[in-house]
């Protein structure tokens, strides 16, 4: 709202503020400091001990095969799995919030239907790709051999790079936040975020990082139910019930319409604006 306002819902603490993270932190810095490190030993922790297990009980060799391919012993459910939580990143989850802020269900509905087509193109061409070269490490390896040296180069410059701009997008966004919410110092969380990545990483190869992937569904999952039942299934909530949601909306877009939903509700498919994404 602008500053000087009375919100539109009757949530008083958030008069006269322009921004829900204006003024006081949500979080203390130690909260803050305590889930950065946390997770991050957390992680570290178990993907180690179950690739300790994996090699000690399960007959995984120690070698550099096992380590970049996972000793191709990844099954579909676990590739699901990790497709899940690489889906659930910073982009995605800033982005949708934006295009739901923006457009109502129209954006974010717009916004997945994007991914999923990506999904599914990608899924068909990596089984044609393990059917063809199963024995294969990376893509970069089947342009070599199909196209030459020089295409492999250009391809790899354009994998580098994309991996470097991802990695950098994802950590800059999650340490923006972290310091949004609790007020640590930004360059520490961008320093202490990956550092767990690199060291499980480091330490397990390919499969610490599928094992880490589901982790992170799990707490993907139980987060979305937590939030789920808070918003739309709790007195203590300020929202409460879908009917409170639902009416909130109608207010929003009554008093701050959008271009192209001034005649609809956010709660609606119907409006271009969402396809423009």
């Amino acid at each position: 709202m602008p500053t000087g306002e009375a919100n539109l819902f009757g949530l008083h603490q958030f008069d006269n503020k322009s921004s829900f993270f204006s003024g006081d932190f949500i979080l203390s810095k130690g909260v803050g400091y305590a889930v950065v490190v946390g997770y991050g030993a957390f992680f570290v922790i178990v993907t180690g001990f179950l690739s300790f297990l994996d090699h000690r009980y399960g007959g995984v060799k120690d070698n550099s095969e096992e380590f970049n391919t996972a000793g191709r012993s990844i099954k579909t459910g676990l590739v699901a799995v990790d497709v899940v939580s690489r889906s659930t990143w910073v982009a995605t989850l800033t982005v949708s919030v934006n295009e739901a802020y923006s457009y109502g269900i129209s954006g974010p509905f717009w916004v997945s239907s994007g991914s999923v087509i990506q999904m599914i193109v990608f899924a068909i061409l990596a089984l044609e790709l393990k059917r063809k070269a199963p024995k294969a490490h990376t893509v970069i390896e089947l342009i070599r051999i199909r196209w030459g040296h020089f295409a492999a180069l250009v391809f790899l410059y354009f994998c580098y790079l994309n991996n470097f701009m991802i990695s950098a997008l994802m950590f800059v966004g999650a340490g923006e936040i972290m310091s949004t919410v609790t007020g640590i110092d930004i360059y520490a969380a961008l320093i202490l975020l990956p550092l767990g990545v690199v060291i499980y990483t480091f330490g397990g190869g390919l499969k610490a990082t599928f094992i880490s992937s589901y982790m992170h569904t799990i707490i993907i999952f139980v987060t979305v139910n937590i939030m789920f039942f808070v918003i739309y299934a709790s007195n203590n909530n300020p929202v409460g019930t879908i009917a409170d949601v639902y009416n909130h909306l109608q207010v929003v877009a009554e008093v701050i319409p959008v271009k192209g939903l001034q005649q609809v509700s956010f709660p609606c498919t119907r409006p271009d604006a969402g396809k423009t994404y």
